[in-house]
């Protein structure tokens, strides 16, 4: 047998064995790559809608509750739109209520309701976490104290890629004008 036929059949098994396990994590790079994507969209999509609402809280409300409820993971107020009616915006994450159409066992529903109308931020949220400062920055739980607010919110993929969950994080302190007189 000739040596230089065995040797180049070897080194040509050896570099096609290199070529699938490149293209292996190359694939696998891919998928994970595009669930964080998704996730990091998600995110962004909900932050959005928490500052918006929650920089808003008690804007022209000049008699009554501005803050109706403050919990760790509800969070009620009211505010005065542009056309000069009051609104009362609720957001609330609901650990009872976990999301039957993925396989991620940790994530249940966030909800804004407005006037009664409903947004479903659907599957993906497995922490959504309130905390609230009072004028002189100490964590309290009365509405009428309430001056500042922590949001915490953890976004995971609605399934895992290779037994591994694609997760997103964000955090951030609002200070909502109409809360500081």
């Amino acid at each position: 047998m000739n040596m230089g036929l065995i040797t180049s059949l070897i080194v040509g098994g050896l570099l096609l064995i290199a070529m699938f396990a490149i293209n292996g994590r190359l694939s696998e790079n891919s998928g994970m790559k595009t669930l964080q994507l998704v996730t990091k969209q998600k995110v962004e999509t909900i932050t959005e809608y928490i500052t918006h609402d929650f920089r808003k809280a008690g804007v022209g409300i000049t008699s009554g509750v501005k803050v109706i409820q403050a919990t760790n993971r509800r969070f009620q107020f009211r505010m005065t739109n542009l056309d000069g009616t009051n609104s009362n915006i609720r957001w609330e994450w609901k650990t009872d209520e976990p999301v039957g159409e993925t396989v991620n066992p940790d994530d249940f529903k966030l909800y804004r309701i407005a006037d009664g109308d409903t947004t479903d931020f659907g599957s993906g949220i497995v922490n959504f976490r309130l905390t609230y400062f009072n004028a002189v920055g100490d964590t309290t739980l009365v509405t009428t104290d309430v001056r500042q607010l922590r949001v915490r919110l953890i976004v995971e993929s609605d399934a895992p890629y290779d037994l591994e969950y694609s997760r997103s994080y964000w955090e951030t302190d609002i200070t909502p004008r109409a809360l500081m007189y």
